[in-house]
């Protein structure tokens, strides 16, 4: 079951631990605004903790022959690309196969795609600006990092002590970063595997590798060693 927490039980939280409830000289408009100011970095900590069921997108779109460069802009339908997460072509017989990624060391091995391919992309979008009526997720108590932040602004801003909540904020976020891999079992063993460089033929009836170059996807066909 999520976790969300309102912006409104936020904002009432902090004042709280400011002890601000019946202070207007700190408005519920300049709390939101401080928000707004950590919730990004919030964000990227949830992309970090791999928490794709509240952020991650979902896109199909086409190669074009011939085309190395894709604006992200046009592939996102709504323009907020962020992060890419997977890319994955369509085979013929209706599966997704991933497409792996490639490094500027595999320049001489790599030419544009010369095929048309349904291609399917997940991508983390834009770190969204809150409003008063929205909610945040907060997973295990993750949105504590968000209440300490803000109250240590608060406090700094107003020349008071803010130790304790800048303490409490690298606490939490602390305790975030270690529950980074969010599936808790373990192997029985670790087993390694040699990786053999095999050379290969160029075969342009496929997108074999991606590589993000600013804000373009490049598509291309690979050849030589692999």
């Amino acid at each position: 079951m999520a976790r969300t927490v309102s912006v409104t039980s936020l904002t009432a939280r902090i004042r709280r631990l400011c002890d601000l409830e019946n202070n207007q000289h700190v408005t519920d408009a300049g709390i939101l605004d401080l928000l707004n100011e950590a919730y990004p970095v919030y964000y990227d900590m949830l992309i970090g903790q791999d928490c794709p069921d509240i952020v991650l997108k979902k896109v199909s779109f086409s190669s074009v022959a011939g085309t190395l460069e894709y604006a992200f802009s046009s592939i996102a339908s709504d323009g907020d690309f962020y992060k890419l997460r997977s890319l994955h072509r369509r085979a013929t017989d209706g599966s997704y196969i991933p497409v792996r990624k490639f490094s500027n060391s595999e320049n001489n091995y790599f030419r544009p795609v010369q095929v048309a391919e349904t291609l399917y992309m997940q991508y983390y979008p834009s770190a969204p600006v809150l409003a008063g009526g929205d909610s945040v997720e907060g997973y295990n108590g993750w949105e504590d990092w968000l209440v300490y932040r803000v109250c240590a602004r608060i406090m700094q801003k107003r020349k008071e002590d803010f130790s304790q909540f800048q303490a409490n904020e690298a606490r939490e976020e602390a305790r975030i970063t270690k529950s980074k891999d969010r599936d808790a079992w373990e192997p029985s063993k670790v087993i390694r595997r040699k990786r053999e460089k095999v050379a290969y033929p160029w075969d342009t009836s496929r997108v074999d590798g991606y590589r993000v170059a600013g804000d373009k996807l490049e598509l291309v066909t690979l050849g030589g060693l692999w």
